[in-house]
């Protein structure tokens, strides 16, 4: 796999920062654009309109990020396949 530490065996370590990292990447933009949206619900009074503006935007914000981690991990892993066997072409001598 493409990753050193992958390549070190360090499995624990690789599963361990990947879950931290999905974690940051929910509660981070949830945090801040939940928690303006309540800052600006509160001075604007307007209920809590903007509680879930933000909320709605940390979900996209969210599922972004979580989609380009789980691209760069694929590419990683794609690097250390062994190259696909050339199909043979039944209908190369017609």
């Amino acid at each position: 796999m493409g990753n050193k530490v992958i390549k070190n065996n360090n499995f624990r370590a690789y599963a361990l920062a990947t879950s931290l990292y999905g974690g940051v990447s929910i509660f981070g933009p949830l945090l801040v654009l939940a928690g303006g949206g309540y800052f600006l619900d509160k001075y604007f009074q307007t209920g809590r309109l903007f509680l879930f503006i933000g909320i709605g935007l940390a979900f996209i914000v969210t599922n972004v990020l979580l989609y380009r981690r789980a691209f760069s991990i694929m590419k990683e892993m794609e690097k250390d396949l062994p190259p696909k066997p050339e199909e043979e072409d039944d209908f190369k001598d017609f």
